[in-house]
């Protein structure tokens, strides 16, 4: 059974404590958005918002223990011989220590949310209404800055250096007219325009401020799209956002409004991608695993798959032109796209410190760093250097070797990973060279995404594996020396995406 994978679970999700649970989901669920558009002009305000989502992450994994206790003991008691029964007896003997164990940390999280919400009232800080209602578009609109030509508005007879230029990135500015045309493509339906004209003359006024960049337009024609009330509009006109960036920064203030826009379990979506290099093609299969994997995707509540969630939460990331170029690889089924510089530029504006792109260089690391990438195509000479590097992190949660020619080589530094890193949901080593994955790998009781993937050298996996309960992708593809499964691999009773 598909379990939802959200970070701010139900009630009934929680095991045991009941004196407690109702007041810590209660609390988690008090995290407001409106502080986070505040944090970059407020340090104090920032700090505390980084004290707060380490507590929630903090809470999550004890949540996390509750269930996979649970999955556990659901794997052991499906045995019906003697030894499985035997194993059952031992393992429900452990329930009071483990219950012992988890009372003490959710008092301490309590403890620590408590003060947390005494702090809170430093600031002045108002309980924010999140933005959940997403629009569905009646048809896929073609969403990319870097247009075709026949997309491209006016100047007939200079459309091909247009889109040359545009493929540049060096773009002189569109005409107020062609801003318009295009601007009023991305906002209105077919000839809508004409029933709305104090809305269109209030778009007139936001295009202005665009500077002719037509990835503005579009960001801000598609974040209006179907928003019919005349003081959304004012609210982009009017917002102070344009007054904070300079005349030469005018497109990322648009696109700044377009992320404010966005719901909170979005934007979260949309912050994970910074991770992955710039011109990163994207394959919609893999980025909705890891989104599930870090609990980002919201159940609808409506007996949806998660995997369709996430599906939506693609298009209407495509809508806002947040993503681009998209390219069909099994029509309907499997297809690419990617962010167009500027767009990454502002996810990691966005993201950081919990997500960052590090190299083994790399000095003065935020304790708050939660999802690592490494992009050094330059492995130390020696294994003593990488595995000193990773002393520099804690509590982290991803990590990712998504760039070509950058992998762990060694069984030293994967160890390592594992057992300094219990937390981590999301662990790709894609073209890796080592020989063994480590037998405590059963140790990442919270692991959702293995990506083992071009590993040439790996011949088996430990039966330990079958011990990752919650475990939901694993991709072997093209381990070409593979030579057999683990026998218990039927107890993964969460994995849903195999590949090999």
């Amino acid at each position: 059974m598909q379990r939802e994978t959200h970070s701010f679970v139900r009630a009934s999700d929680v095991i045991g404590r009941d004196d407690d649970k109702e007041n810590i989901v209660g609390l988690l669920r008090q995290s407001s958005d409106t502080e986070n558009e505040k944090q970059a002009t407020n340090r104090q305000i920032s700090d505390w918002l980084g004290k707060l989502k380490l507590v929630l992450y903090d809470a999550e994994d004890v949540l996390d223990e509750f269930d996979y206790e649970a999955l556990r003991q659901q794997v052991v008691a499906s045995g019906s011989s003697i030894t499985s029964k035997v194993r059952s007896f031992i393992s429900s003997s452990k329930s009071l220590a483990f219950r012992l164990k988890m009372g003490h940390r959710v008092k301490s999280i309590r403890e620590r949310l408590d003060k947390i919400a005494a702090d809170k009232s430093k600031f002045n800080l108002t309980e924010g209404i999140a933005n959940t209602r997403v629009v569905q578009r009646e048809r896929q609109r073609e969403t990319h800055s870097f247009v075709r030509a026949s997309d491209v508005i006016g100047r007939d007879d200079d459309k091909e250096n247009i889109v040359g230029l545009l493929r540049q990135s060096k773009l002189r500015g569109l005409s107020l007219e062609d801003c318009l045309s295009l601007f009023v493509k991305c906002a209105f339906k077919d000839g809508e325009d004409e029933q709305h004209p104090n809305l269109l003359k209030i778009g007139e006024q936001i295009i202005e401020k665009c500077a002719g960049v037509p990835l503005a337009v579009r960001s801000l024609g598609s974040l209006l799209h179907l928003k019919r009330d005349e003081r959304d509009w004012v609210s982009i006109k009017e917002s102070e956002i344009w007054k904070l960036e300079q005349d030469e920064n005018r497109i990322m203030a648009a696109l700044k409004l377009s992320y404010y826009d966005l719901p909170h379990h979005f934007r979260q979506c949309f912050a994970l991608c910074s991770i992955f290099p710039k011109d990163f093609e994207f394959d919609n299969r893999l980025l909705i695993s890891i989104w599930m994997a870090q609990g980002l995707i919201q159940s609808s509540g409506q007996n949806a798959k998660m995997e369709d969630i996430g599906e939506n939460y693609i298009n209407e990331l495509l809508s806002r032109s947040l993503f681009q170029d998209v390219k069909q690889n099994v029509p309907g089924v499997i297809y690419a796209f990617k962010m167009h510089d500027l767009v990454h530029d502002l996810a990691i504006f966005f993201a950081q410190p919990e997500y960052v792109t590090l190299n083994f260089h790399s000095k003065d690391i935020s304790k708050r760093v939660q999802h690592v990438a490494f992009s050094d195509n330059d492995w130390p000479k020696e294994e003593f250097e990488a595995l000193r590097f990773l002393e520099k992190l804690n509590n982290v949660r991803t990590i990712d070797f998504q760039m070509d020619n950058v992998a762990p080589r060694s069984n030293s530094f994967v160890m390592a990973c594992v057992l300094r890193f219990k937390c981590m949901r999301v662990l790709d080593l894609t073209e890796s060279s080592f020989e063994v994955l480590p037998d405590s790998i059963d140790s990442l009781k919270h692991l959702r995404f293995l990506n083992l993937s071009k590993n040439e050298r790996i011949k088996k996996l430990p039966n330990s594996i079958c011990k990752l309960y919650h475990l939901q992708t694993l991709m072997l593809g093209e381990c070409s020396e593979l030579e057999e499964f683990p026998r218990g691999i039927g107890s993964m009773i969460t994995l849903l995406h195999f590949e090999y």
